[in-house]
């Protein structure tokens, strides 16, 4: 698998829980993702592509976590990881 991803519409309330094994959810705020994980977070600026889109990347053992951050929010409502992972266009394919 090169690459596996979760997403949350903004609107509706999850009946299932996504979550990071250090304990981020998949809703929650930048604000919560940079106490989580500190300075192993470098924020990615969004760049020309399908759907330029700011973030956050975590390397992890076995790849990479990819925190998506949509402009004018200030939570993560998409998570992408895998090996080849790196901004917010490349497991878009």
């Amino acid at each position: 698998v090169s690459c596996v991803g979760a997403s949350q519409s903004q609107s509706a309330e999850s009946q299932q829980t996504v979550a990071t094994p250090e304990g981020f959810r998949l809703g929650g705020s930048v604000a919560s993702l940079l106490t989580i994980y500190g300075s192993h977070a470098a924020y990615v600026p969004a760049h020309a592509g399908i759907q330029p889109v700011a973030g956050y990347i975590v390397a992890e053992n076995g790849g990479n976590l990819f925190f998506y951050v949509y402009p004018n929010s200030s939570t993560v409502n998409q998570i992408a990881g895998g090996p080849n992972v790196s901004d917010g266009n490349s497991c878009s394919g």
